[in-house]
C-alpha cells in the first residue's frame, strides 16, 4: 500500500452566532501528514459489525499519539471526520467516516 499526504483540520469557534444562536466554526488546516487506509480483518467485523465497517474505514497514521494534534476531521481524497483515535506506539490507527455534505 502507499503512504499519501493527507491534511488535519480542527474546527475553531469565530466567535459569531447564526441565526439560531448556534456557535459558527471554521476549519483550520493543522497539519500535513503521510496516511494509508488498512483493510478490515475478519475478527474486527465479527467484533464491531458489518454495519461499522461498511461506513467508516480505517487510517494508519505515520505519527505517535504524542505527535498527533487534536483535530476533528482528516482530508485525503474527500473530507473524513475521526471517530476514534487509538495508540499503536510508532503509528496512529483513525477509524473515520466519509464527511457527506
Amino acid at each position: 500500500m502507499i503512504w499519501e499526504s493527507a491534511t488535519l483540520i480542527n474546527l475553531v469557534e469565530t466567535g459569531e452566532n447564526d441565526a439560531l444562536g448556534n456557535a459558527i466554526k471554521k476549519e483550520i488546516e493543522v497539519k500535513t501528514i503521510k496516511v494509508r487506509f488498512t483493510p478490515w480483518t475478519n475478527e474486527e467485523i465479527g467484533l464491531e459489525g458489518r454495519e461499522v465497517t461498511l461506513n467508516q474505514r480505517k487510517m494508519l497514521c505515520r505519527l505517535t499519539k504524542r505527535q498527533f494534534p487534536a483535530c476533528k476531521k482528516i482530508r485525503l481524497d474527500s473530507l473524513y471526520e475521526i471517530k476514534k483515535v487509538i495508540d499503536l506506539g510508532r503509528f496512529v490507527l483513525l477509524y473515520v467516516k466519509e464527511h457527506k455534505v
